[in-house]
């Protein structure tokens, strides 16, 4: 059963290395949006630096079993690598090769500990994880920006499969964040 908690960051603004970091990673995203061979992301919608530091930063205090963290859908890597900088063991998959291969280049290029893994959580869910993927339940931490269409999909899958004590945050663009703990 998912129980809300209540999780409400104090938007502030990111220090200049935290803009840098995003900055570099729609860089990656421009690059990708121009190859033109997008077949299942029609349009990228990134997190924006100032909610996510404030996300990731105020997520210190979820009750997290532990500090293991992955991204779902995490496009160019921004997110994921701002929590491995925040001292989160990160990963992070996404279904576009093209995205997994700029958030593995943005990991590198920043000399950052993150691992990024081509996937659908979609399949995840159903229990088919790819042999070189991370587990997407395995986290303490999950993370997500999900379309508005997706999200009781996205929770009802996330209540049926994550373990007892997994955290699943919810990003809704803007100002609005979800947190739920699996009990």
């Amino acid at each position: 059963m998912l129980n809300k908690l209540p999780f409400e960051p104090d938007y502030g603004s990111p220090p200049d290395e935290v803009n840098g970091l995003f900055e570099r990673g729609l860089k990656g995203a421009e690059r990708f949006m121009a190859l033109g061979s997008v077949e299942r992301v029609p349009l990228l919608v990134a997190t924006e630096a100032g909610p996510a530091w404030s996300i990731l930063r105020e997520a210190e205090d979820l009750p997290c079993r532990g500090r293991r963290f992955c991204e779902w859908g995490s496009g160019t890597g921004a997110v994921t690598c701002l929590a491995a900088q925040l001292g989160w063991d990160a990963s992070g998959f996404d279904c576009e090769p093209g995205l997994v291969d700029a958030a593995r280049m943005l990991a590198s290029e920043e000399g950052i500990d993150a691992r990024f893994s081509l996937g659908d959580y979609a399949a995840e869910v159903e229990g088919t994880v790819a042999a070189d993927m991370v587990d997407p339940f395995a986290a303490d931490l999950v993370f997500a920006y999900a379309w508005p269409a997706e999200v009781r999909w996205l929770t009802e899958r996330f209540e049926a499969s994550a373990a007892q004590g997994t955290v699943l945050v919810l990003y809704h663009g803007g100002v609005t964040v979800r947190a739920y703990r699996q009990s």
